[in-house]
């Protein structure tokens, strides 16, 4: 029965585009992280299924920026004492 179908008619449902579309991304955030998920997100979004680099950032931003401090006070002294 199905050889005396037609196909060629159109279909009714719609295909999804290849490659497929990429599912977005969502981080839930709290009052502490919700700064460094900004920070993370001016260098890009991550893509469904990466590793956040938020986290990352919380635990090494205030640290390096504490060396970039010390490097100052550090440069400015002996800026005095030449």
């Amino acid at each position: 029965t199905h050889s005396s179908m037609d196909s060629n008619m159109p279909s009714h449902i719609e295909q999804v585009p290849k490659p497929w579309p990429t599912p977005p991304t969502h981080f839930t955030t709290n009052k502490f992280t919700y700064g460094y998920q900004e920070f993370v997100n001016t260098y890009g979004i991550p893509r469904y299924r990466e590793a956040n680099p938020a986290l990352f950032t919380a635990a090494t931003f205030p640290f390096l920026f504490g060396v970039m401090y010390g490097d100052i006070g550090h440069g400015l002294f002996f800026f005095c004492a030449g």
